[in-house]
């Protein structure tokens, strides 16, 4: 595994040749130079399994990415080469790098945290739209089964009939019959009006109309109710 010049043990290359625990090994003109590993010094070491560090972020304290034994702790993403200090960060929703680490997944990352344009505000992948991260993310190093790609782009699937209003959408209703308030294509047609439910749902405006003069008459009707319990209530009362 590696040749230090020498035949003793303790110094990284063992008496046989093979990699000592504690120890980082490289290889320079056929020859093995070896250095303690020392998690807190700042160096990410790294080579081989039995001397690896993930994270090196110049301590030896928890709860900041980088734990004491230098393992990038859950919910974060430590970056930085072999031989360099490493920069940790919790993943965070709106910083331009689709992540996952530990509980904490987002299925886009767009730079923002806007809803409306296909990556949503808590970082999800809105109805309608497809996301692709570009390149993935160098000297990423996170925890089992992290990954860190950079920035999304998000595009528009219109479809009309598929449930879904985006683009240049008047309303989708998730059919492409006409006369039902939503064309086939996708155009709030004369004398109706459409919610802004999930699918849009149309109805006539005299219909509208006609369903809030109804709200409006139940609410009065229930005020007015309210109001003689609380006077029959009231006048019982003093008569006790």
């Amino acid at each position: 595994e590696c040749d230090d010049g020498n035949t003793e043990d303790g110094d990284g290359c063992s008496a046989t040749c093979a990699f000592e625990a504690g120890f980082n090994c490289k290889e320079k003109d056929g020859k093995s130079t070896c250095s303690k590993v020392e998690c807190g010094d700042r160096k990410r070491q790294g080579g081989h399994e039995v001397a690896e560090e993930e994270c090196d972020d110049g301590n030896k304290e928890n709860g900041d990415g980088c734990s004491a034994d230098c393992k990038v702790e859950s919910t974060y993403i430590c970056t930085g080469a072999v031989d360099f200090k490493s920069r940790c960060n919790k993943v965070k929703c709106g910083d331009g790098w689709r992540e996952r680490s530990g509980e904490l997944e987002e299925q886009c990352d767009d730079g923002n945290e806007q809803d409306g344009d296909g990556c949503s505000s808590a970082c999800k992948i809105e109805g309608g739209y497809s996301c692709s991260p570009k390149n993935k993310r160098t000297n990423a190093v996170g925890p089992a089964e992290f990954y860190s790609h950079a920035r999304d782009s998000c595009k528009s699937n219109m479809i009309c009939g598929d449930m879904y209003r985006v683009g240049d959408e008047e309303c989708d209703d998730g059919n492409k019959e006409d006369g039902d308030g939503c064309s086939s294509k996708c155009k709030v047609e004369k004398g109706f009006v459409c919610d802004e439910a999930v699918p849009n749902a149309c109805m006539t405006k005299e219909a509208k109309k006609k369903d809030e003069e109804k709200k409006k008459a139940e609410e009065a009707k229930k005020k007015e109710g309210g109001f003689f319990s609380n006077m029959f209530g009231s006048k019982k009362e003093a008569e006790l």
